[in-house]
């Protein structure tokens, strides 16, 4: 199985003019936070670009090593969508605890991660999703808790080593 290490910066504060956000580095989120709400989030929205239009829907999908996995067939609209564009971004389900990826969307082959996937995704859905896979590398990650909003607006910046 070859997996994609992911390198994830230190947390620092993003630029979100106008919002009273602190200037202070207490608060930040962490990246086991991102880990944890990833992992929590049961249904996640993907954002596709359908000519000059955003393309928004509810997936399922497996936050595994850094990486968010989600299936689709050949057929789909954001399958086709990241045929001719693979920039996407993808949210967690809650408004509460945020995670925002952005990044850009590939298929890949590789049989082990596929059957591990496969695995995950049905002891998480009670279903076995047969591949297609896509996978999300993240450029730019943002995560808040909208409860404290001002305090804890976080980015990081993810590369592939």
């Amino acid at each position: 199985m070859q997996l994609i290490k992911i390198i994830i910066s230190e947390p620092k504060r993003p630029n979100i003019p106008d919002y009273g956000i602190s200037e202070k580095r207490s608060g930040l989120v962490t990246w086991e936070d991102v880990n944890r709400w990833m992992e929590l989030s049961h249904n996640y929205w993907i954002n596709t670009i359908r000519g000059n239009f955003p393309h928004s829907r509810p997936v399922w999908g497996i936050w595994y090593e850094n990486i968010f996995y989600f299936g689709g067939g050949s057929e789909t609209r954001n399958a086709k969508n990241l045929q001719k564009n693979n920039n996407i971004s993808v949210h967690t389900e809650s408004g509460e605890k945020v995670v925002i990826i952005e990044g850009y969307a590939e298929q890949f082959s590789d049989e082990d991660l596929h059957q591990v996937l496969g695995e995950l995704y049905e002891k998480r859905y009670k279903m076995f999703h047969p591949p297609p896979f896509w996978r999300v590398i993240p450029k730019k990650v943002f995560a808040w808790q909208m409860s404290d909003f001002t305090n804890t607006p976080t980015k990081f910046t993810c590369k592939v080593e």
